[in-house]
C-alpha cells in the first residue's frame, strides 16, 4: 500500500511538472507558446472575470492581506510589457480604475519608475489619432476646491514641461464656464526663482513672447506687486529692441495705450522712469498724427498747491527746455467784476476793476498783464496804465511788477 501511494505521488508529481512547463489554453487548443495561459473567448460577450469575497466582488481582484490584489512580475532583461491591454471595440476605455469609497486616501493609479533615462516618465499617453489630448485630468464635483493637474517636483527641473514638436500650442488652460471668475492659468512658487518665464528661443521669430488678450471691458495685462518690489519690470539686453512696447489699435478714443494708476496712499510715484548710462531721453512722447490738434503730452492736477508739470535739473542745467516751436500759456479776459478766480499766465484787461486775487500765487509764479481800456486799471494793488503790459513775479507771496 505504501508503495502504491508512493508512485501515485510521483506520477502526479511529473504530471505537474509536465503542465507548468506548458501552455494552458482556455477556449483555444492551441495556447500561445510564450505565454502561462492563454484565454481565448467564443463569443463578444465574455471576458475573463476574477471573482473574491467582497460585495463587488465581480469588478475587484480581492486580498484581505497586507499585500497588493494583483502583481505582475516581468523578470530581468525582458522589454516588453508587464500589462499589454488591446481594445478593438468601437467605444468605451481601454482601462478604467474607479475607487467608490469617498473616505478612501491614496491616489486611484501610481506610477512609479526608477530608471534614470530620458523618454522615462512614470506615466506616458500617447495619442495617435486626432481626438482628445495625449492625457486628461478631468474634474467632474464641482465643489472639488483643487487642480485636475497637479505637477510636483523636489528636484532641478520643471514641475510641469509642456513640448510642442507640430504647429499647436504648446500648452491651453481654458475655462469654459462664463461664470467662472477664477484664473485660467496661475503659476505659484515658494522659492527664491521665477514663478514664471515665457521665452522664445529661435531668433528668427520676430513675434512677441507673451501675448495677453481680452474681449471684456478689463485690462489685458495687469501686474500686481503685494510685497515691497515694482509691480512690473521690463528689460531689454539688445540696444537695437525697447524694453517694452504699449500698442492699442482700437477705434475707440476712449481707449490708452497705457494706463498706469497709482491706489495706494504712499508718496511713491505712479509712473517712474529711470536712465542709467544710457544717452537717451528718460521719456520720449511722440505724435505722428499731423491732424492732431491736441497736446503731445497733457498733465493734469487736482491740488491748488502742486503743479501739473515739474521739471528739475540737479547738475545746475536747464530744467525745462524748447527745441522746436514756441511756447503757448494761458490767458484769461477780464472785462469785468473785481476778483481774479482763475489762475493763468496772462490776464487781459479790457475794464472793470480795481482786481484782487482770490487765491494765494505761489513764490517764483510769473503773470503778465496787459490793459488795453482806455484808461488805468488797478491789478494785485499795482496800477497799469492804459494799452500797457506789466509783468509780475511772485515774491513772498505778493506780486512785483518787474
Amino acid at each position: 500500500m505504501r508503495k502504491a501511494l508512493s508512485i501515485l505521488l510521483c506520477s502526479q508529481a511529473v504530471m505537474i511538472s509536465a503542465w507548468a512547463q506548458q501552455s494552458v489554453g482556455i477556449g483555444t487548443t492551441s495556447p500561445a507558446s510564450n505565454y502561462m495561459l492563454h484565454v481565448l473567448s467564443q463569443s463578444t460577450q465574455q471576458g475573463l472575470l476574477v471573482e473574491g469575497a467582497s460585495s463587488n466582488a465581480t469588478t475587484t481582484i480581492s486580498n484581505s492581506g497586507s499585500g497588493p490584489a494583483l502583481i505582475v512580475n516581468k523578470p530581468s532583461g525582458s522589454t516588453n510589457q508587464a500589462i499589454f491591454i488591446d481594445h478593438q471595440g468601437a467605444s468605451g476605455p481601454v482601462l478604467q480604475v474607479r475607487r467608490f469609497n469617498s473616505s478612501a486616501s491614496g491616489a486611484a493609479i501610481i506610477g512609479y519608475t526608477n530608471s534614470n533615462l530620458t523618454l522615462s516618465p512614470a506615466i506616458y499617453g500617447n495619442n495617435e489619432g486626432t481626438g482628445d489630448g495625449a492625457i486628461v485630468g478631468r474634474i467632474n464635483n464641482a465643489g472639488n476646491p483643487y487642480s485636475a493637474v497637479f505637477g510636483e517636483t523636489n528636484g532641478s527641473g520643471s514641475s510641469i514641461f509642456a513640448l510642442q514638436l507640430g504647429t499647436g500650442r504648446a500648452l491651453q488652460a481654458q475655462i469654459s464656464n462664463a461664470t467662472n471668475n477664477q484664473i485660467a492659468l496661475r503659476s505659484f512658487t515658494n522659492g527664491l526663482g521665477k514663478s514664471a518665464r515665457i521665452t522664445t528661443s529661435n531668433t528668427a521669430n520676430a513675434d512677441t513672447a507673451l501675448l495677453t488678450e481680452t474681449v471684456g471691458s478689463g485690462p489685458a495685462f495687469a501686474a500686481l506687486q503685494l510685497g515691497t518690489g515694482p509691480a512690473a519690470f521690463f528689460r531689454a539686453t539688445n540696444a537695437s529692441s525697447p524694453a517694452a512696447v504699449i500698442e492699442n489699435t482700437s477705434t475707440n478714443g476712449n481707449s490708452s495705450a497705457l494706463r498706469v494708476v497709482q491706489n495706494g496712499v504712499t508718496t511713491a510715484d505712479a509712473l517712474y522712469v529711470e536712465v542709467n548710462n544710457a544717452t537717451g531721453s528718460a521719456g520720449n512722447f511722440w505724435n505722428n498724427n499731423p491732424n492732431a490738434n491736441i497736446s503731445n503730452l497733457f498733465s493734469a492736477m487736482n491740488s491748488p498747491g502742486g503743479s501739473a508739470i515739474g521739471a528739475a535739473n540737479f547738475a545746475n542745467g536747464m530744467a525745462f527746455s524748447t527745441f522746436g516751436g514756441g511756447v503757448q500759456l494761458t490767458t484769461t479776459t477780464l472785462a469785468s467784476g473785481t476778483t481774479v478766480a482763475t489762475r493763468a499766465t496772462g490776464y487781459l484787461l479790457t475794464g472793470g476793476g480795481p482786481y484782487t486775487l482770490s487765491f494765494t500765487p505761489n513764490n517764483g509764479e510769473l503773470m503778465y498783464v496787459y490793459n488795453s481800456s482806455a484808461s488805468a486799471i488797478s491789478f494785485g494793488g499795482t496800477s497799469i496804465a492804459a494799452n500797457t503790459g506789466v509783468i509780475f513775479m511772485v515774491m513772498d507771496n505778493v506780486l512785483r511788477p518787474f
